[in-house]
């Protein structure tokens, strides 16, 4: 990968229109450094031998909480990022059966040469919508196999502008620590996170009119999980927010059209 996974770099451009981002490369094949991001977001570094549980949370650095991050980061992606792991992750989840109906429904319509422009547009609607909701899905996979106890349905919690529902909220029920995207969950303990899966424009607006409710209104231990997309996003925007609510910003490598593109492969599997 070429974009470096927990770690964003934010530039401090104007906006652009959301058209022009679509146009450009994906993936550029090549490193882009931060020093734009809170410290907390760190540099990224390999780890194949750190604990996801901790005997004693205190002592564990920041560069630690990094490694583990990625480590999570890395299983994270693994499960989103090709069409064959999209099917995989449908197979685990049969009770989600409408929504995967739905999905192979809009895919079928976009690969249909006699498709209306309208048909199209209402898919790719759909499409932007349900990349979000698979997002959610594999974290709270990742956050039960990491052992904390999950949340299965959304429920709703009152944010400094109304109610809102946050996407995952786990508690860790175990005796020991446990570490999930860099954050050290304590027994007794519980940790809530905020799945955005979306272009600049898109990530751009939550930051403006949602993502400030939802965090408010997020429960323990606060975390906003994004593709790689919010490294296009204004720096001062991002970080302003996040600071003020006390969340730990985490960005994946791969954006928002990666999930799309193995979305959009599931029907030809």
């Amino acid at each position: 990968m070429s974009l470096e996974r927990g770690t964003a770099t934010l530039e401090k451009t104007p906006e652009v229109r959301s058209g022009e981002i679509d146009k450009l490369p994906e993936r550029m094949g090549m490193q882009r450094e931060s020093d734009c991001l809170p410290d907390s977001m760190g540099i990224r570094r390999e780890s194949d031998c750190l604990p996801e549980r901790l005997g004693d949370s205190s002592d564990v650095s920041e560069v630690e909480r990094m490694e583990l991050q990625d480590k999570d980061l890395e299983k994270l992606e693994a499960m989103l990022d090709t069409p064959e792991r999209i099917q995989e992750l449908m197979k685990a989840h049969p009770e989600k059966t409408e929504l995967w109906k739905s999905l192979r429904e809009a895919v079928q319509t976009l690969n249909n040469p006699d498709a209306t422009d309208a048909e199209k547009r209402s898919s790719i609607g759909k499409l932007s919508a349900m990349q979000g909701q698979i997002l959610e899905i594999a974290v709270k996979d990742l956050a039960a196999e990491k052992g904390l106890s999950v949340e299965s349905k959304q429920r709703t919690v009152e944010g400094q502008d109304g109610a809102t529902r946050p996407d995952v909220i786990a508690k860790n029920e175990t005796s020991e620590p446990i570490s999930i995207f860099g954050v050290i969950v304590k027994p007794g303990e519980t940790i809530s996170i905020e799945c955005k899966c979306g272009v600049k424009s898109y990530l751009s607006s939550q930051l403006r009119d949602h993502i400030p409710n939802q965090l408010s209104g997020q429960i323990g231990h606060k975390v906003l999980l994004t593709t790689g997309d919010i490294r296009q996003v204004d720096s001062n925007l991002v970080q302003d927010t996040c600071k003020k609510y006390g969340a730990r910003l985490v960005a994946l490598a791969i954006r928002a059209s990666d999930v799309r593109d193995a979305i959009k492969g599931v029907s030809d599997l």
